[in-house]
């Protein structure tokens, strides 16, 4: 169970940020409609008789919306980097191979069990199954050409210039 945790906070910090951005936006919104919706209720109630009851109410208002920003917003915003692991660290991990593709053998990519995008990832790990084997027949097809020659290079070399030239030769006498 510990394997399946993630080291870093912050695997992808465009995008995490870009999260985090909008969230702390959509709280500040939902903050001061709160509080527009409070003081108009107050002014439309006429529970603000004077200006002294309405400034109080106004004031305890604020206090608690504040207060409860600065008590939910860090969670809300530690949870939401932890939630974008789940999108981020799948497209990391994808990104990370996709320069050697063709290039290496490469082990499936293996995600979290909650992460997102586990189809899409399924499918490049049968994409890299294909690709493995169109790499083997492309080795196979090359060493099948190439001489099997392990005592001199210069005696395969000599072989396949040999068997180049007597080619040219008997076109020649033909």
């Amino acid at each position: 169970m510990g394997s399946d945790r993630r080291r870093r906070k912050l695997v992808n910090i465009g995008v995490q940020k870009a999260i985090a951005l909008r969230i702390v936006c959509h709280s500040i919104l939902f903050v001061w409609s709160v509080l527009l919706i409070c003081l108009g209720l107050l002014v439309v109630t006429g529970l603000a008789q004077s200006d002294e009851s309405f400034r109080q109410v106004r004031n305890m208002t604020v206090m608690a919306i504040g207060i409860g920003t600065l008590v939910i917003l860090p969670v809300i915003l530690y949870d939401s980097v932890k939630f974008s692991h789940r999108m981020a660290g799948p497209v990391l991990r994808l990104k990370s191979i996709l320069p050697r593709i063709g290039n290496e053998r490469l082990n499936h990519v293996a995600l979290r069990k909650n992460d997102f995008w586990q189809e899409f990832v399924d499918e490049v790990n049968s994409m890299l199954d294909r690709v493995e084997i169109l790499r083997r027949q492309a080795e196979q097809a090359r060493s099948a050409r190439e001489p099997m020659c392990d005592y001199e290079a210069d005696a395969c070399l000599s072989a396949s210039v040999g068997s180049s030239s007597g080619d040219g030769a008997a076109s020649t006498h033909g």
